[in-house]
């Protein structure tokens, strides 16, 4: 039989596990300090976040308030929380992009419902102020499928030992492969190898030589963010 000291100690500990798992749970950081959205790129103009959310795995409740693009490299089932509201399922389609300008800021919490990595690249926006007018870009080769305030989205497939030259004008890009490898060469010459899930940031009034050195077809996702 418990005694009424004993009982009393194990409900004190029962109630500060209970008060931690709340704090845990409703914790509130910007999503740059999320421990599983990690900065893997940062400048003047965007801050790249490659997040990696193990199956069974939350994060804690994050706040979204920069423009902000992302796209998804894996086939997932998820799940998104926002605060004080219902829990949403949904499942990730691998090379997705999307643009939210985040006007209204969010603060929700994401979990991994498979068995697999769920696998997403957020880049947040961090410029202000008026946006300059400015033509999408001309390449043949890439199809707008978004056109937004602070960015446009672009889908490029490159053919077995296809090749182009990406030209920026006004602009700076950032070119992420969903699937395949590429070779790009800067205006320098430089080559540099780009697999699944890579990037590569270009700057304005440059060109860029991409090629798909594989005999598969490669995919990849063209992100031009307005100045």
């Amino acid at each position: 039989m418990m005694t009424k000291p004993n009982f009393l100690l194990a409900n004190l500990l029962w109630i500060v596990l209970l008060v931690v798992r709340c704090m845990n749970s409703f914790a509130q950081v910007p999503v740059r300090d999320e421990p599983r959205h990690k900065n893997v790129f940062e400048n003047e103009i965007v801050r790249v976040l490659d997040v990696r959310i193990p199956p069974g795995d939350t994060t804690l409740y994050h706040t979204h308030e920069t423009p902000s693009l992302f796209i998804t490299f894996t086939n997932t089932k998820t799940g998104s929380q926002e605060l004080n509201k219902s829990k949403k399922e949904g499942v990730s389609t691998s090379g997705a992009a999307s643009y939210n300008a985040f006007t209204i800021p969010r603060i929700h919490r994401v979990w991994n419902s498979d068995s697999a990595l769920f696998h997403v690249m957020d880049m947040e926006i961090l410029t202000r102020g008026i946006v300059h007018a400015s033509s999408p870009l001309p390449n043949p080769e890439l199809m707008l499928i978004q056109d937004e305030e602070r960015a446009r989205i672009y889908s490029m497939g490159l053919g077995q030992k296809g090749e182009c030259n990406l030209v920026t004008t006004l602009n700076p890009t950032l070119i992420v492969v969903v699937n395949g490898e590429l070779i790009i060469k800067d205006a320098k010459g430089k080559s540099i190898e780009l697999h699944a899930a890579s990037f590569y940031w270009v700057t304005r009034n440059t060109v860029t030589k991409i090629s798909n050195m594989n005999n598969r077809a490669a995919e990849c996702k063209v992100f031009e963010i307005k100045l």
